[in-house]
This record gives C-alpha cells, structure tokens and sequence, in this order.
C-alpha cells in the first residue's frame, strides 16, 4: 500500500488525480493539499510515498520549493510533477521526477502513477 499526497491549488484537478488513483490502485491512501503550506503540515504528520504535485508557472516556485522541501525530508520519495507549462514538465523529467502535461490524460496519469511506484 502506498500513501500518495496531491498538491494542486485547483480542486477539480485534485479530484480527477484522487479519482483515478482510487479507481485504479484500491489499495492506496490519497492526501491532498490545495497549498504548499497544507502539505507540509500533511508532510509533517506521516510519511508519503508519492508526490504529485502541480508545477505552476505562477506560483513564484512555490511548487518547485515544496518539491525539494518534502525530497529532502523524505529521500525516497517519488514525485510526479503536473503543469501547463511543457518548460517546467521538461525540467521536471531532467531532475528524474514522471512528468505529465495538463490536461491530464487518466490512462497517461494512471500508467505513471504505476511507473513512479514501480
């Protein structure tokens, strides 16, 4: 079983990732956060197993920070980074982290859940 944490200011986002990830793995728990500040505090309470987390090109880095920030508490966690923005996707990927474009694709998003997991 794997505890996954989701990380995107957009509700309905949030829920289509929480959505596939139950219909998908029955046996993993969903967090979510709508800021970086809820999920450290969510961070802080337990340990996760995968990030997904939404890289916006306008959140000042606030994502990109949070990403590093929970990485460096938790090694081995895995992250698997969302956005609009192919440029912070394509970093995302250099850096070793599943990088998906929006919108999402559930099959895409499903299989590199899997794949992060893995």
């Amino acid at each position: 079983m794997a505890a996954i944490l989701i990380v995107d200011d957009l509700r309905s986002v949030r829920q289509v990732v929480k959505a596939t990830v139950i219909k998908c793995f029955t046996n993993h728990t969903v967090s979510e956060a709508a800021t970086a500040d809820e999920a450290i505090k969510l961070a802080a309470k337990g340990k996760y197993d995968l990030l997904i987390v939404d890289w916006s090109a306008t959140d000042n880095g606030q994502s990109r920070n949070l990403t590093s920030r929970l990485v460096r508490q938790q090694p081995e966690l895995k992250v698997l980074v969302i956005s609009d923005d192919i440029d912070l996707t394509e970093r995302a990927a250099v850096l070793g982290y599943g990088a998906l474009d929006k919108p999402l694709k559930i099959d895409s998003l499903a299989a590199q859940i899997s794949a992060s997991l893995a």
